[in-house]
């Protein structure tokens, strides 16, 4: 096993390769990383010091990897978050994380000491620093990821190198990732699946590129450049299927990875009978991302395979997890909580495990009771999702005075389909015992836009607060 992850020898061992790519820029292994190096010396005039928690908020994603590699080598812990969050929320962050410094284009009402702006790195003139001796243990904390979980309430999932490098390792397998490889980054790197991108392609040796807001489309970053590798949503890819010529251009990808909320049979159909190899994942911040993969071509059924260095057991139907890929705790005020029971990490996710594959069936704290019958809301989100034109469903329990809770439907379509409830309900009478089919389908409300924004998965608790007040 692995004690040490060595840098600077994967850098020389790829130092010709590119390694970042963007509308505006094209570094090599040897050149990004000198970069690096320039960042790193100012940072440490700035006052980063190592061990220390390093909020990034800035836009910019030229900047934004170099930031991550530099931070990293000084021995600083990266925790990168949403740019849109205020002021007082980055305030209350800073706090509950024990945070040292905020990283930003855009000063902001905090403590003298804690606000960098990295606006000069623009105009910073980037010497030609070798890069020596970057190499990090593999227990060392390297990043801080926020989840909010099931209650909405935001925890800090801290990896170690340990458990990002194999995260990386068991993608990179499955998929056989090589230097000659492409990935497309269109996550933000406040999500772990798009920050994994980047150790993905490092350990492979592979370009990423990215996509830069406001001066490409995805299409046209499609088309130009060609990607072996993309991750999506599906909201995206639903887009995307709509032009011909990006169609072909995803048809030549080795994959096209799917991940954030339940996916459309519709989309699913529509991308592989235009030939696109379709990939989705299970996987969570706690894990690093991704656990298990489903390859849409060869599984017909909803199972995905689990990756090397990931275990998995399912206790009481509840998915369990451990391996290499673990994190070590929830960064908190007094410390680092890492919550296990007899080694293992409880997901809240239910699911069944078959010959090292996995169903995720919902989530164990969606499920309620109507009328004394178990009612899991992923069920009849699948059903819905699997009607022509429904592109998102969500399910969420609505009081009922004779029934103590009823299941209540909130339906998008695709554009230029009508709502049509009564066809909805009719196609659920055919697939659905009575008691699991809604009584209310109702359709997507517009404020849902603001309330998940910079969000891949809409909030669950929002709907059930909205909920509420359509109930009899």
């Amino acid at each position: 096993m692995n004690t040490t992850f060595d840098f600077t020898e994967i850098i020389l061992q790829y130092e010709k390769n590119v390694f970042h790519e963007s509308s505006e820029s094209s570094f090599t292994y040897s050149s990004f990383f000198k970069k690096v190096q320039s960042v790193a010396v100012w940072l440490g005039s700035q006052g980063v010091k190592k061990n220390e928690i390093v909020i990034l908020k800035n836009t910019d994603v030229e900047i934004y990897p170099i930031l991550i590699f530099a931070l990293w080598k000084i021995g600083a812990v990266v925790f990168p978050v949403n740019p849109k969050i205020p002021s007082a929320s980055t305030a209350n962050v800073i706090d509950e994380s024990n945070a040292a410094h905020v990283i930003g284009e855009k000063a902001e009402e905090l403590k003298e000491s804690h606000f960098i702006d990295c606006t000069p790195l623009k105009q910073l003139s980037f010497n030609a620093h070798d890069l020596l001796n970057y190499s990090k243990s593999m227990e060392t904390p390297a990043l801080i990821i926020m989840t909010s979980g099931s209650s909405g309430k935001p925890k800090y999932a801290l990896h170690t190198f340990r458990s990002l490098y194999y995260n990386a390792v068991g993608v990179n397998s499955y998929f056989n990732l090589t230097e000659d490889d492409h990935w497309l980054v269109t996550l933000p790197f406040y999500h772990v699946g798009g920050l994994g991108i980047l150790l993905r392609c490092f350990l492979a040796g592979a370009r990423y590129s990215l996509l830069s807001p406001g001066r490409e489309s995805l299409n046209n970053a499609i088309n130009k450049r060609k990607p072996t590798h993309i991750s999506l949503v599906f909201t995206q890819l639903q887009r995307l299927l709509e032009n011909r010529k990006t169609s072909e251009s995803l048809k030549a990808c080795k994959a096209v990875f799917l991940g954030g909320s339940a996916i459309p049979g519709s989309v699913i159909d529509h991308a592989l009978s235009l030939g696109i190899n379709l990939y989705s994942g299970y996987g969570l911040t706690e894990m690093g991302s991704t656990v298990a993969i489903r390859n849409h071509k060869t599984e017909n059924k909803d199972v995905a395979e689990i990756l090397k260095h990931r275990e998995v057991k399912v206790l009481d139907n509840e998915i369990l997890l451990r391996g290499k890929c673990l994190f070590a705790g929830y960064q908190e005020k007094g410390g680092v909580n890492l919550p296990l029971n007899n080694d293992w990490f409880h997901t809240g996710d239910l699911g069944i495990l078959k010959n090292d594959k996995i169903t995720v069936t919902g989530r164990k704290d969606n499920m309620f009771i109507s009328g004394g019958e178990n009612i899991q809301p992923e069920e009849i989100e699948k059903t819905l999702l699997n009607l022509d034109g429904i592109e998102q469903a969500l399910v969420v329990p609505c009081d009922n005075k004779e029934y103590g809770q009823r299941p209540c439907a909130f339906i998008k379509y695709s554009e230029g389909i009508d709502f049509d409830e009564k066809k909805i309900r009719d196609s659920l009478k055919i697939k659905l015992p009575s008691f699991k089919i809604p009584d209310k389908i109702l359709q997507w409300p517009e404020q849902v836009a603001q309330q998940s924004q910079g969000s891949i998965k809409v909030k669950r608790s929002w709907f059930i607060e909205y909920a509420s007040g359509l109930c009899d």
